[in-house]
């Protein structure tokens, strides 16, 4: 969540990202506008080794994908959640509506122990100068087509053996 704040913060257009931002905690992309999709992986051990459902990896065709992997490590007196939250729900002030959906994405991904999680901080500059982006299509992944019997696959991926990394994101569109 931490690290879906910080990219909604540190884009373009937070409004047009906060639009795209998943509703329910369980969908498969963390955004999705159109045929765009963006997966947002955090790492605290500084390594680009993420864990992704096979599905992920295999976008219907016509969608582009995008996975950005950040390090984020925590940090006594660090960026907090509850700070990068509430950054969120300022940025998107304008749409009511908006601010109430941030609001409940939130409190769906941290549940019961929301009040505690808005304390967590982690480090801001390094979750900053780490951040890449991947094209999906160039992820180490299995082949789209699983053996009879074969489902629900979880993998965990090095990116850092990707080949393509992209340097900027456009913004999603609306």
């Amino acid at each position: 969540l931490w690290g879906e704040l910080f990219t909604i913060e540190h884009s373009r257009n937070p409004m047009a990202l906060a639009e795209a931002w998943h509703n329910d905690v369980c969908e498969r992309y963390d955004f999705a506008s159109g045929r765009e999709r963006l997966e947002i992986k955090t790492s605290s051990d500084r390594t680009r080794q993420h864990h992704f459902s096979h599905e992920q990896l295999h976008p219907a065709d016509g969608v582009q994908c995008v996975i950005a992997s950040m390090y984020v490590e925590p940090l006594t007196g660090g960026r907090s959640l509850g700070s990068l939250w509430d950054s969120v729900r300022d940025l998107v002030a304008a749409s009511a509506g908006l601010r109430a959906r941030v609001d409940e994405v939130c409190l769906a991904a941290l549940g019961e122990t929301w009040q505690e999680s808005r304390l967590l901080a982690f480090d801001e500059q390094l979750a900053r100068s780490s951040v890449a982006y991947f094209d999906v299509h160039d992820v180490p992944r299995l082949p789209q087509q699983l053996p009879d019997g074969i489902s629900q696959v979880r993998l965990r991926v090095d990116l850092s053996s990707s080949s393509t990394v992209i340097a900027e994101v456009r913004e999603m569109s609306p």
